[in-house]
């Protein structure tokens, strides 16, 4: 009777534990999805005020794997900029891409 009151605590215990770390490999494996994604060239444009009117910029955003560290430059195409360092970028959840 003990024995069996034991092991049902160990399994009580035991399963959120499990839970959890089975939840955190599926979060990494996920994220690393998300990046491998993300890796290439995207071309886009950054709109600025300029006094009263607005400016463009025209931008090449290139993301790599570097072992498992993500790096990103942006070229800065109206300006003849190439491999400017980003020390920031974020790609979260949602569809937007933030870089500092």
């Amino acid at each position: 009777m003990l024995r069996t009151k034991n092991r049902a605590a160990a399994y009580a215990a035991g399963a959120p534990l499990l839970l959890l770390g089975v939840a955190m490999l599926v979060a990494k494996h996920e994220r690393t999805v998300h990046f491998q994604r993300l890796q290439g060239a995207w071309e886009g444009a950054l709109h600025f005020h300029r006094g009263q009117l607005m400016g463009t910029q025209r931008v090449v955003l290139r993301v790599s794997d570097d072992h498992g560290s993500y790096r990103a430059s942006v070229d800065a195409i109206d300006l003849g900029l190439k491999n400017l360092p980003v020390s920031e970028f974020d790609f979260g959840s949602s569809p937007s891409l933030r870089v500092i």
